[in-house]
């Protein structure tokens, strides 16, 4: 578990020192992610695929979804996180995904908050937690993010980070019943070598 000290502007309209950590998901938190999933239902449908239909929302399709992000964590196919913020509280979900060994040595990073956590830059420092993992505990060579062409935010997130921007794909993704067009950006681990793998 990785822990960075952060300032957001609190809910409250004040500013705190708050401890984000990310954590790799278990059985424990099964409740608490139906829970976030379901809450936040309305809010994520507009960034993160795959929510636009209701049968994702069935009781026993979030259990065989969560029960395959535990299995993946196990095997290294993808790696799921959650996001908590000082209080403890589920702010978010972040993963590394796609993971590629052999050659390449790679994977995809990607972030979602809860509405009510949004816009406080828990995700910037969330990610910057998630690369640190993706090389330093995962031995990742490159971790590559893609955003829509319209989340700016995202977008000024990972460049932040360090990630550069490598290019745009037209209707990259399948979005709320329509193809959205995607930018894409990549970081490389300055520290990888052959005897990393």
């Amino acid at each position: 578990m990785f822990v960075e000290r952060c300032r957001f502007a609190g809910l409250n309209g004040g500013s705190s020192v708050s401890d984000i950590e990310i954590q790799l998901i278990t059985e424990a938190d099964y409740e608490e992610v139906i829970e976030f999933e379901i809450n936040n239902r309305e809010f994520l449908r507009k960034t993160v695929p795959g929510r636009d239909d209701d049968l994702f929302y069935h009781p026993q399709k979030l259990r065989e979804l969560f029960e395959k992000q535990l299995a993946a964590n196990k095997t290294g196919e993808r790696f799921s996180y959650l996001i908590r913020n000082c209080n403890g509280d589920l702010a978010g979900r972040c993963h590394l995904y796609d993971i590629m060994r052999g050659p390449r040595q790679k994977a995809e990073i990607g972030c979602h908050l809860s509405r009510c956590h949004a816009g406080h830059g828990i995700a910037s420092k969330a990610l910057r937690l998630l690369v640190r993992e993706g090389f330093d505990t995962h031995r990742l060579h490159r971790i590559e993010a893609s955003t829509l062409t319209t989340n700016v935010p995202a977008q000024m997130a990972v460049l932040r980070l360090g990630f550069q921007y490598v290019g745009r794909s037209e209707k990259y993704i399948w979005l709320n019943q329509e193809w959205r067009d995607c930018v894409h950006f990549a970081i490389v681990n300055p520290h990888w070598n052959r005897t990393n793998e």
